[in-house]
């Protein structure tokens, strides 16, 4: 099956907390598949970055990076420190 940018909206709506921790990071990694086109969706991903499961907070920050989103430069280095 293929996923595109009509599917960012539902792909937001599984990072929510309500969704397993491996829902939320596959939804995470597909909006980071997207690219560019799921900008909308980095407000959400930002928020997963603080998410209590690594591989959620992990898939975000790669997808925030696919999305090329400066935005996110100061979520992404606190995590570095």
């Amino acid at each position: 099956f293929e996923i595109g940018p009509d599917a960012v909206d539902e792909l937001i709506e599984l990072l929510g907390d309500q969704f397993e921790d491996y829902q939320r990071a596959s939804a995470a990694q597909f909006l980071g598949v997207l690219g560019t086109d799921a900008k909308a969706a980095a407000g959400p991903l930002k928020k997963a970055l603080a998410d209590k499961h690594e591989a959620v907070r992990d898939m975000a920050a790669w997808a925030l990076g696919e999305m090329k989103d400066t935005s996110a430069k100061a979520d992404l280095e606190k995590l570095l420190t």
